[in-house]
Parts: structure tokens; C-alpha cells; sequence
């Protein structure tokens, strides 16, 4: 319904984006294997903002149309191995508005990172309540079980 999966498994490389106006300021990450998950809280504004183009290219049409929520798959070389990338990892980050700024003016942004690590029993609610998604719909979508 309101949810983006997006596979963290340094299997191929991959970076999504969601704009200022579809975030809902968090974002959650879950490894079964651990009973570990990640929720990220950070601030986004009421109103319009614009947001640096984190496109990887150096020259953009458009170079403040970017995302306020992004997540990234690091990934293989090879992207017919499937290998591990070298270095596995994954990120999810969230970015400031992009604003000129008068001398002594300021612009501020929040981003916190909360870990929780139990059984899928005691993380189900966690996940439900902050992210409104169902832990054992994402293992079955994510892990087939």
C-alpha cells in the first residue's frame, strides 16, 4: 500500500529516491537473519523545498529536483556474477533542503537512527506502528518464506 521494499543484499548495484512531497520522514530497514531493524526519523518541511540532484553525473538540467529520502545498494563489479559487492553495504539517508543563505541565517535538519534488535514477535509492532507495514508480509515478499 504505502511502502517501498527495496532489497539491501550487495547483489547488483541500485539507488532509489522519494521526493520532499511523498515522504513521510521515515524510513525502516529489517535483516531477518539478525533481528535487527533500523528506523530512520528525520525532518522533513511543510513547505516546498528544493533538494540537491544526487544523479552521478557532475553537469544536470535540473540540479535541484533531488529526494529527501534515498537508499542505496552498494554492488558488484560485474553486475552478471552475482557476487557480493567488494565492500557489502547499504545506506539509507535522508537530505537537507538546498537554500542560499544571508550571512547569519541558518537552516537546520534532523536525521536520527534508532536500532532494534529482537525476535520478528517483538519487532511486529514496532514496524507496524512506526512504518505501518506487516514484518511477516515483507519476509515472504522479500525471502519467499
Amino acid at each position: 500500500g504505502n511502502a517501498v521494499l527495496f532489497r539491501a543484499d550487495a547483489r547488483r548495484e541500485g539507488k532509489f529516491g522519494i521526493g520532499q512531497r511523498r515522504s513521510t520522514g521515515l524510513a525502516g530497514s529489517i535483516d531477518f537473519a539478525q533481528g535487527l531493524l533500523t528506523i530512520v526519523r528525520f525532518d522533513v518541511p511543510t513547505t516546498k523545498e528544493r533538494y540537491a540532484n544526487s544523479q552521478w553525473v557532475k553537469v544536470q538540467a535540473n540540479p535541484f529536483t533531488g529526494d529527501a529520502l534515498q537508499s542505496y545498494n552498494a554492488g558488484p563489479k560485474d553486475k552478471t556474477s552475482g557476487d557480493l559487492a567488494l565492500v557489502p553495504f547499504y545506506e539509507v539517508e535522508s537530505t537537507s533542503p538546498v537554500r542560499n543563505l544571508a550571512p547569519g541565517e541558518s537552516l537546520r535538519h534532523a536525521h536520527a537512527t534508532y536500532h532494534f534488535q529482537g525476535s520478528l514477535e517483538k519487532l511486529a509492532p514496532i514496524a507496524r506502528q512506526l512504518l505501518g507495514v506487516d514484518l511477516e508480509a515483507v519476509k515472504k515478499t522479500m525471502l519467499g518464506k
